[in-house]
């Protein structure tokens, strides 16, 4: 079987869980990151602004949020979820690296560089940030030269 289609073998799982327990969030968040998985973008974030309604206090809800809208290229809404994200887990290194990502790609070079050196203070001490922490340092010399 290939990937896409175990992703939506899943999403039928989900869906049959949500069936049962509508409050589950667990189920919504996967669900949704399965929806991600084979580019049903829009599915993927309703189901992400439900995790995030169910369980607010859950920074990696907030950021699975942000993916979607940056995949949807709605970039000042990606910012603002993981934003959220780093309120609730200010060292979350994934969320300020794409936070980083989001506001160089909007343009917003100055609050690129701050969130790019963020980033790299979270991830100083990390286990598996190695290529990430070198792809930022490219970016960061990018935007400073």
């Amino acid at each position: 079987m290939m990937a896409g289609e175990r992703f939506e073998e899943a999403i039928g799982c989900f869906d049959r869980s949500l069936e049962e327990s509508p409050r589950d969030v667990r189920s919504w968040n996967n669900k949704g990151i399965s929806l991600l998985s084979v580019g049903r973008l829009e599915e993927a974030l309703q189901c992400m602004e439900k995790a995030t309604r169910l369980d607010p206090g859950n920074a990696f809800y907030w950021y699975n949020k942000g993916i979607c809208q940056e995949r949807l290229e709605r970039l000042e809404e990606a910012i603002a979820a993981y934003d959220k994200a780093i309120e609730l887990y200010p060292k979350y290194a994934e969320a300020l690296f794409n936070k980083a990502s989001a506001l160089e790609a909007k343009g917003e070079e100055k609050a690129a560089v701050d969130a790019w050196r963020r980033y790299l203070q979270a991830a100083a001490n990390r286990k598996g940030q190695r290529e990430w922490i070198e792809k930022a340092l490219e970016r960061l010399a990018k935007l400073e030269r």
